[in-house]
């Protein structure tokens, strides 16, 4: 089966970790990992070329709410993974007022994310800011934007938050706070899981192994984040592990509506239709539930 996983850490090390140390294999699973962006991750999944997509809540939503008849089999990050990094002159949510933010690409979780954490300190994001859109290039093109005068503020993960402070900014406000959020979703077909759930159940339990061993054994974890991510020098390697082991990835990754419903309410913004995605047909919480339960 081909998995898809995205270009940001995030969620993703337990899915690197079951592939990397033969969790996929004891269980009988020929597993391929493949990168595909979120939004790719959709289509990929729809078209059949991918049997599993790891994809953010906004683009979970947006696809149920255009038709798609998908199911939410786990969420391997259930907050969202970012600092907002700000220039020296601000020094309180207050002084974001008027200031330049950047949004990501304007399409998929990060603007989502920068909405809920702006609203969770009482900012309107549409009127209390200069919201800024990039044309994509994730977490590279927003660092490069905030230490080149382009905007004031921006979400960033570590280790990316060490180049950020170095250059001398601050964080302001730690997104993993802004309340519960499906940001990194595993997503199946509804037919796909329907005739195969035998072995959506061998994966659910090898990705809860791996999310064990990733947060147990650091040398391990580094091992996959050198290798996935290409995270070099010691201080790097430790900023991430300590962030996503430890702030990011549960041990039960379970589906729940509360992950979703800020999400709903911030994408049916932009796509009104959003706000109809009926939660508690997408989530199914079985397989994690029964994987836990057996560990």
């Amino acid at each position: 089966m081909l998995v898809s996983y995205g270009a940001s850490l995030s969620g993703q090390p337990p899915l690197w970790v079951a592939k990397d140390y033969g969790l996929f294999d004891k269980a009988g699973l020929d597993v391929d990992l493949k990168l595909i962006n979120s939004t790719a991750a959709t289509a990929s999944l729809q078209s059949g070329e991918t049997q599993v997509a790891t994809v953010g809540g906004t683009e979970t939503v947006n696809l149920s709410a255009s038709g798609g008849d998908v199911v939410v089999i786990a969420v391997l990050s259930p907050v969202f993974p970012y600092k907002l990094e700000v220039v020296p002159s601000i020094k309180t949510p207050a002084d974001l007022r008027g200031k330049k933010v950047s949004f990501g690409s304007g399409a998929g979780s990060v603007d989502t994310a920068m909405r809920l954490t702006l609203q969770s300190v009482g900012l309107n994001p549409d009127k209390d800011v200069q919201v800024i859109h990039d044309s994509g290039g994730g977490v590279p093109a927003r660092l490069a934007a905030v230490q080149h005068g382009d905007v004031e503020a921006t979400l960033i993960s570590p280790p990316e938050t060490l180049i950020a402070e170095k250059a001398g900014l601050h964080p302001l406000l730690d997104a993993t706070k802004s309340g519960a959020t499906a940001n990194d979703a595993l997503l199946v077909k509804r037919e796909w899981l329907n005739a195969n759930r035998p072995v959506a159940q061998r994966f659910i339990n090898a990705v809860l192994q791996g999310v064990a061993l990733f947060k147990s054994n650091r040398a391990d974890a580094e091992a996959v984040l050198t290798k996935y991510q290409k995270l070099q020098g010691q201080e790097n390697l430790d900023a991430a592990y300590d962030f996503f082991a430890n702030e990011v990835i549960p041990a039960v990754p379970d589906p729940k509506p509360e992950q979703f419903t800020g999400i709903v309410q911030a994408a049916s913004a932009v796509h009104p239709e959003v706000a109809k995605v009926d939660l508690a047909k997408i989530l199914d919480p079985s397989l994690v539930r029964t994987a836990a339960s057996a560990s």
